[in-house]
This record gives C-alpha cells, sequence and structure tokens, in this order.
C-alpha cells in the first residue's frame, strides 16, 4: 500500500511518518523485509515516483482518529 509523504499511519501498534529520502539508512525498517508489510518506498514502486522512508513517531494526544485530514497533511499558511 502506497503511503503519501507526510501520512502518518499504524503499524502493529506503532505510529510512522512516511517522508521524502532514499535509501534505507535512516528508515525505521532497514534491517527488516518492509515488503512483507505492503510499505513501498522505492521511487518505481509508487504512483509519485518519490523515494521515501519511514519514521517512527508518537501519536499526538489532541488527534483521536489518525485519517484526520489535518493529522495527514500540514496545513501550510501561504500569508504575506
Amino acid at each position: 500500500m502506497e503511503r503519501k509523504i507526510g501520512e502518518v499511519f499504524e503499524l502493529g501498534g506503532l505510529f510512522f511518518k512516511t517522508v521524502e529520502g532514499k535509501g534505507c539508512n535512516g528508515c525505521e525498517f532497514e534491517n527488516s523485509d518492509c515488503n512483507k508489510d505492503g510499505l513501498e518506498c522505492r521511487y518505481n514502486e509508487r504512483e509519485d515516483n518519490i523515494s521515501v522512508k519511514f519514521k517512527r513517531v508518537t501519536k499526538p494526544e489532541h488527534i483521536n482518529d489518525i485519517t484526520d485530514p489535518e493529522f495527514l497533511e500540514p496545513q501550510l499558511s501561504h500569508e504575506v
């Protein structure tokens, strides 16, 4: 399953964030078979053609549902 950049998801009771990055160094799944969990990280496996890594994060207290758009994609301010 392709995870969007910036998306936070739960796997095995732990939370991970998808971040842009090449190679396995520094990825939480560096020493495991990430393909068995369906984590698509290589650019040629992803629809957006961007390589990603997965970083372990803690679930923010104020978010009850990790599918909340505020949690998945940060709001950017375009104020001048």
